[in-house]
């Protein structure tokens, strides 16, 4: 076959259209071939560049073939496969023109930031256009936007507003309640004091027109009335992403936005009028058929015109079904029939009423299914999942409601919402075991499904549909961004996926346009045609049966679809249960830790008991008691209650392992190395602007000079000095002295260093809001005050003991190569050469292992290795000069080297394919001198989908690789995590840092649960502790365990167990090391025990 060209390594383009498309059509072209074909042993004889370019192609159409859209690829038309390529370029060229010209911006940001913008792009127009098919998942209450809903009120008198409290300017206004009134009410409100006056009775009713009127201009007039109205009914960016920062506070607001809008649509010539506006809007976007979730929720009930009584729930169906009957005329009249097949109701009702009401709604639902046969097409629960029931609670009610449905010869399938959460493993993500079990034919949200490889699975060959809302998913806290919302992963699974709005008039995603174009943006193997399928199959899962287009596929989906045999053969509720039990079981059984809690002895179970006993008694206590806080929050805002936490504590305490992704230059507190810093006359430091309460202040670079350098600089002007020269060196001590007492003095000066060398809480997720900014700030933490020989030797002696203290034997050291960070010698007149600097670090490693031997503590620090790391933006024949440079270094120090590695951010770096060939020589050059320098890359810390930086996962796997960094986009790739699991590649998680580093939002919505439930080895590791004011493990360690419902202590021990296993030391060292660390865990859960 001929080699295709994108395969060439060193391939300029960052996001070529020829890497979707070609390899897309490779995949589909090769067919079973692909996956099939032997091949050869990723460590047996090294291939040639051309056979390596040929096995990358063919791991990448194997694991492309497993897609939701691969038979839509494989099956293009010319004009498809040209459409794609037009769209694809439209894409990238905005996305440089548009998304990274501004440093501010980003592909797939926060909506609510980019909403403005992505309005403005000729992609999202394009999309408008689009035909989307079905809209499946979107509340009533929550479709047409909120400004036309105010404006439907204000054409009825009797429509009446009331607040808790005076609006008197101060803000927050309280939040307005509606109703329509009789006319007896409406002459008894007839002079009530408005809202805004200071003789307003708190809770009387005022005619919602007069209010407007009246509103006062200091507050805006009639704007300022309609701005307040419309924020009640919505979430805007401020209360989305700052204000309410846990997911009890948000869903509070988005609580509230339903209880307002309820007084106005629940009126019945209103709703009428509503639910034609609710269709003709979605038709506008391009949606033809609408399947409307209706909340039959007794306390709100839908009001008669004359609001003298209120409608029944069938005469609410009927009123919707006029509504949507008149809407097909007028399709039909204006020659548009087929651009509306249609809408169909789904009956819901809170997941929080008892078991009593629930059964009275289920037999509400039958009726209303006898008497609207064609309209009503399933029965969901809804409300937040996490404090709701859960479905286990209603178990009985749900299965005599399948047999009453049954026996009465209804379709009336279960639809819930379900896994619309960040548990993992309790019995809110449960629910999704039971939404399978209990024959539900789509799900709604399915966020947490992705941490679920077998359900993920049965889903799949159940066709049972996930409709996705990545926009409310987003906006209701469960991810930061589009970026990094794991839809890629149910869509690289292949799990059936309906595309949805969910609550489009709060959270201002009208339609589908807005979730497509996020959905594509980012994506870089979402294609034109990726959303086309998107589409049909929101046709494909819809309740179109009466259609016969869509018959094949209905009988497709449903010929396997029942798991619950139905009649007289449905479970009794101890059998469910039974099969339950399996079923979690089965998936447990495929977890990293599935064999330490299967072999625990009854005194690790009792330390489970113990630690998990405190853990929810800490969550009830410390986390929710708070509604600031919540478990596994972001956690520079957590830090410090952590810290006084028991748990943490206990934590601290615990054998660790080892530690085998942090970076030299940022592994010691950077208030420690600044104190080392003002030890020696000799550091200078300089800055690039004056230093003064104007501006914020700049980074200062810091270097230690010779003492004929310093002379040179003695007399020189402070940076806070108005005659300073802009990057001209000045001692720190003497300036540190002199620091103006109006920026702060000493303390001020020290703040100000402290505030460069790390990453705040207002940093990271606040003032640089892209990924962009946020690694500007964090590649500027790095000072060089390490650079210095005599402060390098006590900086790696305080690196080890720190580390030993928070219970860590062993590091592996990432120590940086280059010309421009070399350690200056104690007299400042020369660099030392890497030689030297390994001379240096073996000396203090030693002298530390026998201090600590000294100390009868030896068991404690069993050693540490250095990973050679150079730069990937260097170019080729720079890497290849320190690929020697590492060779003749691990000849000359073969017990410290430990292996090689790519640092720097990569995203803006080049991918290892760039130096595949470089790569390759490297390795054939080890293996004749009998070196062995594993490759332990960065790889995957990115939220790239499918695009290059995300392919250096491919390339890290094919060059033989024994461990990668970060991996964060390892959970997109199922191939690849079977490929990781069973080739033993571990893969080195840091949560702390990857959060701070804005790929994840918190602890909550990390991929670390979908590396572990996959069984992919997992080493957990600090990155740069320094910066991110993680030292040691102990804060991943607790931010692993609170994130997780099934993660216990004894898991936080397998993960310890698995960082020496996956180590780099020899078998003889490594069964030392391990033989300690089983002692030291056996004490440990020996004091946990004795302790309680």
């Amino acid at each position: 076959m001929k080699q295709l060209s994108f395969f060439s390594a060193g391939t300029s383009s960052k996001r070529p259209w020829v890497s979707t498309l070609i390899i897309l059509l490779y995949a589909q072209s090769v067919g079973s071939v692909a996956i099939v074909r032997p091949r050869a042993d990723r460590n047996s004889t090294l291939p040639t560049v051309e056979e390596y370019h040929q096995r990358r192609a063919d791991l990448i159409a194997e694991e492309r073939a497993l897609r939701f859209d691969a038979g839509r690829i494989r099956n293009a038309t010319a004009r498809e496969i040209r459409a794609a390529e037009i769209v694809d370029v439209l894409r990238r060229h905005e996305e440089e023109s548009v998304w990274r010209a501004d440093p501010n911006k980003e592909p797939g940001m926060p909506f609510l930031w980019a909403k403005d913008t992505i309005a403005q792009t000729e992609l999202f127009k394009l999309i408008k256009k689009m035909p989307k098919g079905g809209l499946l998942h979107a509340h009533l209450d929550a479709m047409c936007d909120a400004s036309y809903l105010l404006k439907l009120a204000l054409d009825y008198p009797i429509i009446h507003i009331q607040t808790t409290s005076t609006l008197n300017g101060s803000l927050p206004y309280p939040p307005p309640t509606f109703k329509p009134l009789t006319q007896g009410e409406v002459n008894q409100a007839a002079n009530n004091a408005l809202p805004t006056s200071q003789d307003y009775v708190p809770g009387s009713w005022v005619a919602l027109h007069r209010a407007r009127d009246g509103f006062p201009n200091e507050l805006g007039g009639q704007d300022g009335f309609d701005r307040w109205i419309v924020s009640a009914l919505t979430i805007n960016a401020e209360e989305a992403y700052v204000q309410y920062n846990t997911t009890a506070k948000i869903w509070e607001k988005f609580g509230s936005t339903f209880a307002a809008g309820a007084g106005i649509l629940r009126y019945e010539p209103i709703w009428r009028r509503y639910v034609d506006q609710l269709l003709v809007s979605q038709i506008e976007d391009g949606i033809s058929y609408v399947e409307i979730r209706l909340s039959f929720d007794p306390s709100l009930p839908v009001i008669s015109e004359d609001a003298t009584r209120n409608l029944t729930n069938s005469q609410v169906v009927k009123l919707t079904i006029d509504a949507i009957d008149e809407v097909s005329r007028k399709m039909r009249e204006q020659g548009r029939a087929n651009d509306f097949t249609g809408a169909r109701g789904i009956y819901t009702t809170g997941r929080y009423i008892s078991y009593d009401a629930m059964v009275q709604a289920l037999d509400d639902c039958l009726a209303l299914k006898e008497e609207y046969p064609d309209f009503l097409v399933g029965f969901d629960m809804v409300n937040q999942e996490d404090a709701g029931h859960p479905l286990i609670y209603f178990l009985g009610a749900l299965l005599n409601f399948r047999a009453e449905a049954d026996k009465r010869g209804l379709d009336i399938p279960f639809i819930f919402h379900a896994g619309e959460t960040l548990d993992d493993g309790g019995e809110v993500d449960s629910n999704l075991y039971d939404a399978l079990l209990l024959g539900s034919k789509r799900v709604g949200h399915g966020f947490s499904l992705a941490k679920h490889p077998l359900l993920m699975q049965k889903y799949r060959e159940n066709g049972i549909a996930v409709e996705v809302c990545p926009i409310s998913n987003e906006i209701l806290r469960l991810t930061r961004s589009v970026n990094t919302h794991p839809l890629p992963i149910l869509l690289n699974n292949g799990v059936p996926v309906a595309l949805s709005s969910d609550d489009p008039s709060v959270f201002h995603n009208p339609g589908l346009s807005f979730d497509f174009y996020q959905v594509m943006v980012a994506s870089n193997i979402t294609s034109i045609l990726s959303l086309g399928q998107l589409a049909r199959q929101s046709l494909e899962t819809a309740f179109l049966v009466t259609l016969v287009f869509f018959q094949p596929a209905r009988a497709a989906l449903t010929s396997a679809r029942d798991l619950l045999p139905r009649n007289d053969t449905l479970p009794s509720i101890n059998e469910y249960l039974e099969r339950r039990a399996d079923l979690v079981a089965e998936e447990r059984a495929i977890r990293f830790d599935a064999g330490v809690i299967g072999n625990a002895t009854a005194k690790e179970m009792k330390a489970v008991e113990i630690v998990d006993a405190l853990r929810r008694r800490e969550q009830a206590s410390v986390w929710y008691a708070d509604p600031n806080k919540e478990p596994g929050m972001p956690f520079l805002w957590a830090k410090d209650t952590i810290a006084q936490t028991d748990l943490f504590k206990l934590i601290k305490k615990m054998p660790k392992g080892a530690l085998l992704h942090a970076h030299s230059d940022a592994i010691v507190d950077a208030k420690y190395l600044f104190q080392l810093a003002l030890d020696y006359p000799s550091i200078h430091l300089r800055t690039a602007s004056g230093v003064n309460s104007s501006a914020q202040f700049p980074t200062p670079i810091f270097r230690p000079l010779s003492q004929t350098e310093a002379s040179q600089y003695v007399n020189n002007s402070f940076p806070t000095s108005p005659n300073y020269v802009p990057n001209s060196w000045v001692s720190v001590q003497r300036f540190r002295d002199g620091f103006p007492n109006e920026l702060g003095s000493k303390d001020g000066f020290d703040k100000w260093v402290i505030s460069a060398m790390t990453i705040s809480a207002d940093d990271t997720y606040v003032q640089y809001n892209t990924t962009a900014k946020i690694w500007a700030k964090f590649t500027n933490t790095f000072l060089g005050l390490t650079r210095y020989e005599p402060i390098y030797r006590r900086y790696i002696d305080q690196l080890l003991v720190s580390q030993v203290e928070d219970g860590i034997s062993y590091v592996e050291i990432r120590l940086g190569y280059s010309p421009s960070r070399t350690v200056i010698s104690e007299d400042g007149t020369r660099d030392s050469t890497n030689s030297e600097v390994l001379d240096i670090t073996q000396s203090i490693i030693d002298e530390v292992k026998a201090r600590f031997q000294a100390q009868g503590r030896g068991s404690e620090f069993i050693g540490a290795r250095i990973i050679y790391s150079a730069t990937r933006s260097i170019s080729v024949p720079e890497m290849v000069q320190q690929l020697d440079d590492c060779l003749e270094l691990k000849a000359k120090y073969p017990e410290l080297i430990a292996g090689f590695d790519m640092a720097g951010q990569e995203d803006p770096g080049h991918p290892l394919i760039f130096f595949a060939e470089a790569l390759l020589d490297f390795r054939t050059k080890a293996e004749k001198r009998g070196l062995d320098i594993p490759f332990m890359f960065h790889a995957g810390e990115t939220f790239d989908d499918g695009g290059e930086v995300d392919s250096n996962l491919y390339d890290a796997y094919l060059l033989g690789a024994k461990r990668i960094r970060h991996g964060y986009s390892l959970a997109k790739h199922p191939l690849l995590m079977q490929k990781y699991r069973e080739n033993r590649i571990a893969v080195e998680v840091c949560p702390i840092s990857n959060e701070l580093l804005r790929l994840t939002r918190s602890a909550n919505t990390h991929i670390l649960p979908i590396l572990l439930n996959n069984g992919v080895p997992v080493a957990l590791s600090s990155d740069d502790p320094a910066v991110f004011q993680n030292p040691g493990l102990s804060f991943d360690f607790y931010q692993a365990i609170v994130a997780s419902n099934i993660t216990n202590i004894l898991s936080l021990g397998k993960l310890a167990r698995q960082s020496l296993e996956h180590s780099s030391l020899n078998k003889t060292a490594k069964d030392a090391a391990l033989g300690i660390w089983e002692a030291r865990w056996d004490s440990y859960i020996d004091e946990i025990v004795a302790a309680n």
